[in-house]
């Protein structure tokens, strides 16, 4: 073989590679990257110079727990608008109230980014994750579970557990440095499973262990595989260490959320048959409490619209968003 055929057999093997890369491995869509107008646009965003192929990716080859260090130096330095490019793919960030708004209160533009797919294992198609006519149709339904009247109806539950949240504090009183964030973290857990599933975990005093730790843990995992593009096909994912450490948490968390619902659904039919919410409403004089569990299941008995995994998908989901936020508030 002489040198020029091997030069072309090694070309065309490295073109062969990146494009299995982009293609196959990376779950993105790099068609549009044909498109120089579409490169022009975003290069118009404030943001970091990138690295050939790369992009900015190499930024964020830092501990998990720093990640969100190098977005709040990001947006220190490019606000209120800026892009970073992982491997050859665009990441815009929005940080001003008003575009926020503009975004989120749009009807239309609910196709949610790929970042999204990595969630699919744990959340399903729930309200963040969902779009089209499922979105429309579960956002219908859920809407009605945000009345202002029984939000007012949690205020007992905010408080009950922010009175286990300053006991925690009290007992930190004297020591030159308190993290409150594992603090507040498990107060909004508490505050979250009583007013979304109607149990109380007692996260902030040791309990439902195994349950906490999964939704702990499952956060983590999702942070460390958005971060590690190479992850984000399922198929490689699975393969990995951390993608079967994800189905056995997984099984944790599912379990805990189907048990649950199991129950409340079994008494919602023995409450229904025997009008135990009627007589109850008598005696005591106002209504029985109603959780948002307890409301999708409603809507499930009465309309048949909101099968198990529905209701299950859309509790998971609220779990998924109060832990991750918790995650990734950003204090300026």
């Amino acid at each position: 073989m002489d040198m020029l055929t091997l030069i072309c057999a090694v070309v065309a093997l490295v073109i062969f590679l990146v494009l299995w890369i982009l293609f196959i491995v990376f779950p993105y869509d790099y068609s549009w990257i044909l498109r120089r107008s579409d490169t022009e646009k975003i290069e118009l965003i404030p943001g970091p110079k990138t690295v050939p192929f790369f992009g900015n990716i190499l930024k964020f080859n830092v501990p998990g727990d720093q990640i969100i260090n190098v977005i709040v130096q990001l947006h220190k330095e490019y606000s209120p608008v800026f892009r970073i490019w992982i491997l050859g793919f665009p990441e815009v960030f929005i940080t001003d109230p008003d575009d926020i708004e503009t975004i989120l209160s749009s009807r239309s533009h609910i196709k949610k980014s790929v970042d999204y797919l990595l969630l699919d294992p744990w959340l399903g198609e729930g309200l963040l994750t969902s779009s089209g006519s499922k979105w429309q149709e579960h956002r219908k339904i859920l809407t009605p579970t945000f009345h202002f009247k029984i939000l007012e109806e949690y205020v007992q539950v905010f408080n009950s557990n922010s009175q286990v949240l300053v006991q925690k504090l009290q007992e930190c009183v004297g020591q030159p440095f308190v993290d409150i964030n594992s603090l507040i973290t498990m107060c909004t857990l508490d505050i979250i499973c009583e007013t979304a599933m109607g149990i109380s975990v007692h996260a902030q005093r040791g309990g439902q262990v195994e349950y906490i730790k999964a939704v702990k843990r499952i956060s983590e995992l999702f942070i460390h595989r958005q971060m590690s593009p190479w992850l984000h096909r399922r198929f490689i994912f699975k393969l990995t260490p951390s993608g079967l450490e994800q189905a056995r948490v997984l099984k944790t968390l599912h379990g805990f959320t189907e048990k649950v619902i199991w129950e409340r659904r079994a008494e919602h039919r023995a409450s229904t048959q025997s009008d135990l919410r009627t007589v109850s409403a008598e005696q005591t004089g106002k209504k029985k409490h109603m959780n948002f569990l307890d409301l999708l299941i409603d809507v499930s008995e009465e309309e048949g619209l909101l099968t198990d995994t529905d209701i299950r998908e859309q509790v998971d989901t609220f779990m998924f968003e109060v832990k991750i936020l918790r995650i990734n508030v950003i204090i300026p």
